[in-house]
This record gives structure tokens, C-alpha cells and sequence, in this order.
């Protein structure tokens, strides 16, 4: 009956989040690699050297809108696994307004469009066509940034399937619109480009519609407070998820520029097609990668390692097994990706073999992302940072710079493959030396010291009436084998047991097994009670408040502990209730 670990419970929340992570991720990657098609048929080679030549804009849009909505979402969710609802709103509130401000301001550049073009390599006509495509997209810039608000914590508030919907929409409307706008009305790049502003404001659109219809918000707009603690905190906590959007715009515009100065501007197709197949790669890296950054905030919050372990472990395994697939049906169909683009002999010969190289970088790119993730959601935004700089730019630019004279155009594509790995060996020696230098760093390179002084017992039950019973009694011993007065004891045991009850009948599905993980923490200033479910949306304690004189139960546990709480609080966060009990 005791489910010593919460593993199951753990994947039950990672399944729940993996698919439609992946799947939002795709919907946009695909409608950029589609945007790739229509470009590439359209006007051939040129067409797509405008898209590579572009991209740092659309990723220095992206760095900030993941700077403020990832940040602001990861310190939310921290803030709600500690019970301060008031700072997870303080942050949610200072991310929309940021978003706007930051958006009014970029949407400016549209005046520097020629200058841009110029200054990120475009020559001739391929400068002529950029211009174009800028003009037309810089103008939705606050769209682009306002997207990831809630993108981000429809996640936080268990809407996974809401924040899917969001970029699947994105991906059908920028594919329909760019269809019509470039193809039928002959408009061109710039049928393109409208295509994607459009889209972007589409799905902000949908996300907010769905973020403020939901029943179950953990966070709302609230009184806006330029806190320079809340400012700091989201700039640290988004750095490492912008800084890889920045330092992506920077590899492109080196390898552009590589490519041109050694006369080799051939390439620069291949290349641009590469980076719309790692569009792919990415929605399905970062889908899995970016799962664990909810969940391990809050989790963290609460001090709850064995959980933050479990979803590393889950998302390593089934992330590997997805990527491995996928880098397997790559190879084998790399032709078919490249004849679908309208390109030369020798740039489909250049592509084929780049898509080898990607293929092979693959699992390891996905080791590097999980770690960045997870560092950022645990605190350790510095080893998010040096990943994200090593992987894209001392082990990847560098080595092509130095390797391009002698093997060419491979020494991009080689340093694909050792940009990924020597990140991951630098990984393993950092976390070598910190665990030297510092022995209260554990597995994970989490700090054993914020356990220090408190005693803790968590179990998972099933939804039964005689698990009930076995979990009141296995926490009346824990109480009292932690020195817990007698009457606090009863109460504690009482409340646990009732509890369980109320869950078993009203939040889980009859007839289904499900899982109740129970946290029961003792620290030198009181208690702490954290009673986890993934039924339907259900607070016991509000139910007995209402319903008490109606139940069989005279619910005297219930009654007991909610005297003596010094905070009750409730939430349901990623489609999991929470009930927290301070007394």
C-alpha cells in the first residue's frame, strides 16, 4: 500500500506535460521549416539566404520574450511551492507590462531596416529582399514578446493542452496566411513576413483568452510593483533561456560571415536549411527539456528533492528514447527533406551531409538542454549560462573558425557535434570541482543544506478508504518519533486521515487508481502538511468549511488542525492540487 516513492505520481504530472510540450514546440518550428518551403520554391537560393540572414531579429524577439515570461514563470512557480501567492502575482503582473514596454520599443527598429539588413550580412539582392521581410515583421515585435507571458504560465496553472494550442495555432496560421499572402497574391517575402506577424497575434490572443478563462488560476494580474527583488530574480532565473536565443543569433551571423569571407556563400542554402530542420529538433529538445521547468520550480520551493530527482530522471530517459528516434529518421530521410526545397545539385549534396552531422549531435544537445532547464528551475542560473555559452559559441564557433581552412564547409558541421559533447564533459568537471570544494552539494548538485534542521516523511497512498487509515497511522508515528506534543499528534493524524478521505470521494475518479503523495515537514519554527493530488480540481478544507455538518464524518480532525494552522493555502498548480497546512 505504500508507494515508498512518488515516481509514479511524478510521471503521471511529466506525461501529462511531455506531449503537449513537444507538440506546442512543433507548431511553430514546423510553420518556420514551412515558411523555409514556400521561400525556397518561390525564390530559390536567395529566398532562403534572406530567412538565415534575418533570423537573429526573430531570435533576439524570442531572447526577450524568454527572458521575461521564462523568468517571471520559473520564480512564479518557486514562490507558489513556498505558499507566497502574492509574489508569484507581483512577478505574473510585472511580466505583462514588461512584455509591452520592451515590444513598443523594439517595434521601432522597423525605421532601421536597411541598416540592419546591411550590418547582418545581406548583399545585393538578398539585402533587398531582407529589408522587405523586415519592415513587414520588426512592427509585431510586442507580439512576438507578449506570446511567451502565456505561453509560460498557462504551464504553471496545469494547462499544458492550452499552451499546445497556442503555437499549433501559430503554425496553421502563419502556414495558411503565408500560403495565400506569398503564393496566390504574389506577394512574396513579404506575404511571408506578414504571414508571421499575423500569427504571433493570433496566438497571443488565444493564450490570453485561455489563460483568463481558466477556473483554476494560481495567479492573476495583481497591483503592478517594480520590486528590484522580483526585476532582479526574473532577469537571472530568463537570462539562460534568452541568452540561448541571443548567442543562436550571434552563431548565425559568425557562420554567415565565415561562409562569405572564404568565398564559400554556396553554402550559406544548406546552411539556412539546416537551421530550419534544427527547428525540429529543437521542439522536441526543448519540449522535453522545458517539462521539468514547472514542475522542479515548485517542487524545489517545497524542498521536495526526491520529486525535482524523479522528474530529471523521467524526462532524461523518455526524452532520450524520443530523440534517438528521431535522429534515426533524419538520416534516413534526409534526401526527401532536401528535394523538397528548390535547390542546386551541389547544395542539396552540402545539405544531406549537414543533416548527418545534426543527426549525430542530437542526444547530446538533449543532455546539455535538460541540464540548462534544470539549473535554471533549482537556482543555478550560472551553470545554465556557461552551458548555453559553451555549447553555442567557445565549442561550436571557435572550432569552425580554426577548422574551416583546412576541411571547409565540415568544420561547421564537425563543430555541431563537438560544440554539444565537450559541454557535456565541461558539465561533468564543473560539478567534479564544486562537489570537492563544498560537501554538503549532493546528486544533481543540489544544496543538502536547505534540509538542514527539519525532519520530513513523504509517501504516496492510493485513493482508498484503507489507505486513509494507513497513512493517518504512519504519520501519528512520525509525530511522535519527531517529538510532536500528543495533542498536535491526534490533530495532524485526525486531519490526514479525513483528508484522504474527502480526496478519495470527490477529487479522484471512482474505480481508477490513482496517487495522493503526502509531505509531512518538522522545522525549528513549526510544521509543515502538504497533501498532493492529480484528480479534479478539490480543496478538502474549503469542502469541510462548507459541507461539515453534512458529512457521515464528524470531520474532528479537520476542525482541530485548521485552530491551530498559522496558514492554510490551496493552489493547483500543473493540474495538481496542493493543499499546505503551517502550523
Amino acid at each position: 500500500m505504500d508507494l515508498s516513492s512518488n515516481e509514479r505520481l511524478t510521471g503521471q504530472v511529466v506525461e501529462k506535460y511531455l506531449i503537449p510540450s513537444i507538440f506546442a514546440q512543433l507548431g511553430t518550428k514546423i510553420s518556420i521549416l514551412i515558411d523555409a518551403l514556400i521561400i525556397g520554391n518561390l525564390l530559390g537560393g536567395n529566398g532562403l539566404a534572406v530567412i538565415s540572414i534575418v533570423a537573429p531579429i526573430d531570435l533576439l524577439f524570442m531572447s526577450i520574450g524568454s527572458l521575461i515570461g521564462v523568468g517571471s514563470s520559473i520564480n512564479s512557480s518557486l514562490r507558489l511551492g513556498e505558499g507566497d501567492t502574492e509574489s508569484a502575482n507581483a512577478l505574473y503582473t510585472l511580466s505583462v507590462f514588461a512584455a509591452i514596454a520592451f515590444g513598443i520599443i523594439l517595434s521601432c527598429g522597423v525605421f532601421f531596416a536597411p541598416f540592419t539588413a546591411t550590418v547582418l550580412g545581406a548583399e545585393g539582392n538578398v539585402r533587398n529582399l531582407a529589408v522587405t521581410y523586415l519592415r513587414c515583421y520588426i512592427p509585431c515585435a510586442v507580439f512576438v514578446i507578449l506570446t511567451y507571458i502565456p505561453l509560460n504560465y498557462l504551464k504553471v496553472i496545469g494547462k499544458p493542452k492550452a499552451a499546445m494550442g497556442m503555437l499549433l495555432i501559430m503554425g496553421s496560421v502563419n502556414t495558411v496566411l503565408s500560403l495565400i499572402l506569398a503564393g496566390l497574391c504574389k506577394l512574396g517575402i513579404a506575404g511571408v513576413a506578414i504571414g508571421t506577424s499575423v500569427s504571433y497575434a493570433a496566438t497571443f490572443a488565444y493564450g490570453q483568452i485561455m489563460f483568463n478563462s481558466a477556473n483554476d488560476r494560481s495567479v492573476h494580474l495583481s497591483k503592478l510593483s517594480l520590486s528590484l527583488k522580483h526585476i532582479k530574480n526574473t532577469f537571472f532565473s530568463g537570462t539562460p533561456s534568452a541568452l540561448n536565443n541571443v548567442l543562436r543569433a550571434v552563431q548565425t551571423v559568425f557562420i554567415n560571415r565565415l561562409f562569405v569571407s572564404y568565398g564559400a556563400a554556396i553554402f550559406l542554402p544548406a546552411y539556412s536549411l539546416l537551421n530550419s530542420v534544427t527547428g525540429i529538433i529543437n521542439a522536441v529538445i526543448f519540449g522535453v527539456s522545458q517539462t521539468a521547468l514547472p514542475i522542479c520550480g515548485i517542487s524545489y520551493g517545497e524542498r521536495d528533492f526526491r520529486t525535482v530527482k524523479n522528474v530529471v530522471k523521467k524526462i532524461t530517459k523518455t526524452g532520450s528514447i524520443i530523440i534517438a528516434c528521431l535522429a534515426v529518421l533524419l538520416i534516413l530521410c534526409r534526401g526527401f527533406i532536401v528535394d523538397a526545397f528548390s535547390l542546386t545539385f551541389e547544395e542539396r549534396q552540402s545539405s544531406k551531409e549537414a543533416i548527418i552531422f545534426l543527426a549525430l549531435s542530437v542526444n547530446f544537445y538533449l543532455l546539455n538542454n535538460i541540464a540548462s532547464n534544470f539549473f535554471t528551475a533549482t537556482k543555478r542560473p550560472q551553470l545554465s549560462l556557461l552551458i548555453v555559452t559553451c555549447r553555442l559559441i567557445f565549442f561550436m564557433i571557435i572550432p569552425a573558425y580554426i577548422l574551416f581552412p583546412i576541411i571547409h564547409q565540415y568544420a561547421v558541421w564537425t563543430a555541431l557535434i563537438l560544440g554539444e559533447f565537450l559541454t557535456i564533459i565541461t558539465i561533468f568537471i564543473v560539478a567534479k570541482i564544486m562537489r570537492a570544494k563544498n560537501p554538503h552539494i549532493g546528486s544533481l548538485l543540489l544544496d543538502t543544506t536547505l534540509l538542514e534542521g527539519i525532519k520530513f516523511i513523504d509517501f504516496s497512498v492510493e485513493n482508498t478508504n484503507e489507505s486513509a487509515v494507513y497513512a493517518s497511522q504512519k504519520i501519528g508515528d512520525f509525530c511522535e518519533e519527531s517529538g510532536i506534543m500528543p495533542k498536535q499528534t491526534m490533530a495532524i493524524s485526525l486531519a490526514i486521515e479525513e483528508i484522504v478521505v474527502l480526496i478519495t470521494n470527490h477529487a479522484t475518479n471512482s474505480g481508477k487508481k490513482e496517487l495522493i503523495d503526502i509531505r509531512i515537514i518538522r522545522t525549528a519554527s513549526g510544521i509543515i502538511m502538504r497533501i498532493r493530488d492529480g484528480g479534479n480540481q478539490f480543496n478538502p478544507i474549503e469542502y469541510n468549511n462548507l459541507h461539515g455538518e453534512e458529512l457521515e464524518s464528524d470531520a474532528l480532525g479537520i476542525a482541530m488542525i485548521t485552530k491551530i494552522t498559522k496558514k492554510v493555502e490551496y493552489n493547483r498548480t500543473f493540474g495538481i492540487n496542493n493543499l499546505i497546512l503551517e502550523i
